[in-house]
């Protein structure tokens, strides 16, 4: 019957989404380790390593994974009960099995999971914008890194016109000194 296929090739797109969702997530949390992290072979500190921008990044993030979705039907509350789970490294695994069981037997309630502005979609949207938006963490952090950079741009200033007067008057004193004695 076609509306069974209809609804089967439904199923195949929403497990074909998830999937990318999970790779994104994967290929975020291995960057953001390589930046964040120490290499335990070389002990090379990565460029961000003790910021905390990324860490919080990360945990803002998974919070949004673990976390109840208000008016979601029972036993679709989370992320994990659709098979999508954090591995012990950090990472996101699918549970294949859990996640077509979901959508063979929930399908017609996926919506109340993923929709509206309580929905799943909007809880990672919003934490993403805290993260990356105008107001977010990385560009708070950005802004106060070039803040920072100009203060010290005009403290080596400060430093050099003193070193600058410092050699001249020390030039001044010595070339006096050695007129003086002739």
């Amino acid at each position: 019957p076609p509306l069974e296929l209809f609804v089967a090739s439904d199923r195949i797109r929403v497990r074909q989404a998830i999937e990318p969702f999970v790779n994104s997530y994967n290929q975020f949390y291995q960057v953001s380790q390589n930046w964040s992290g120490v290499d335990p072979a070389t002990g090379q500190k990565g460029p961000l390593s003790g910021d905390s921008t990324v860490r919080n990044a990360d945990s803002r993030l998974k919070g949004v994974f673990s976390s109840s979705i208000e008016g979601a039907p029972e036993n679709l509350k989370s992320l994990t009960e659709f098979g999508v789970t954090t591995t012990r490294q950090g990472s996101l695994e699918i549970n294949y099995d859990m996640l077509d069981r979901q959508l063979n037997n929930n399908f017609d309630k996926l919506g109340e999971f993923f929709g509206g502005n309580n929905g799943f979609a909007k809880k990672v949207e919003d934490a993403i914008q805290g993260i990356t938006g105008i107001t977010g963490s990385i560009r708070t952090r950005e802004k106060s890194l070039v803040e920072q950079n100009y203060r010290l741009a005009d403290d080596q200033n400060a430093i050099d016109s003193r070193k600058e007067r410092h050699k001249s008057r020390t030039h001044n004193k010595v070339t006096g000194q050695q007129k003086c004695n002739s």
